[in-house]
């Protein structure tokens, strides 16, 4: 896991293509491109884990950029703005100790880090009144959305990153990396920000 992540930021990292410098690409794949656009990149239809509404989730093998640390990605493409989030995906199981669980997401916050700098809001913590606070009931908090796990990046051309690990159920979660292109940060209004608590609303870990 740890060479995977290590190498991530080659192919993760945000690009603005020479001939095209509003379409940047996360991924490899291209913010605008329609879906069938999306699919030719990735290899066909074939690489199609199922589609929902304007939401698609391609297999692994579907990434341009031969990036394997993932299981899954998710792409958000509408019919006016083509694609406008790119998600890499690793599940997580509950089986899994929480301690290594932080140890997986600081590795890939880390590289991300490397390369934009320090994220613009960080959370590690447990919202205060949570019922699950101990580290064996974490995954519970995180399906509850009472602990916190995330770090934000606004980059200069207002695509914001997140890394952070995302609540199934209390057996089942996610770390993910997201790239949303020019959201409106400051109301934080994505899918990540929403119902994130501020500090004085919590107590660290």
């Amino acid at each position: 896991m740890k060479t995977a992540i290590l190498s991530l930021v080659a192919f993760c990292t945000l690009t603005l293509p020479s001939h095209a410098q509003t379409r940047p690409s996360a991924f490899g794949f291209q913010v605008g491109s329609t879906k069938d656009e999306i699919l030719a990149a990735a290899g066909g239809s074939a690489k199609l884990r199922r589609a929902d509404g304007t939401t698609l989730y391609l297999k692994s093998s579907a990434d341009p950029a031969a990036n394997k640390l993932f299981n899954e990605f998710k792409l958000v493409v509408t019919p006016k703005l083509g694609l406008s989030s790119v998600t890499g995906i690793v599940p997580l199981s509950s089986a899994t100790p929480f301690a290594q669980v932080r140890r997986q997401y600081k590795s890939l916050r880390d590289s991300i880090a490397a390369e934009y700098g320090p994220p613009r809001r960080e959370f590690d913590l447990v919202r205060t009144g949570s019922t699950a606070t101990s580290d064996e009931q974490a995954f519970k908090a995180f399906a509850q959305k009472t602990r916190h796990l995330a770090s934000y990046w606004l980059l200069d051309d207002k695509t914001l990153v997140a890394v952070r690990v995302v609540g199934i159920s209390s057996a089942r979660a996610q770390l993910i990396l997201k790239y949303e292109f020019r959201p409106d940060y400051e109301s934080l209004k994505t899918e990540e920000a929403v119902a994130l608590p501020t500090p004085r609303e919590t107590s660290g870990k």
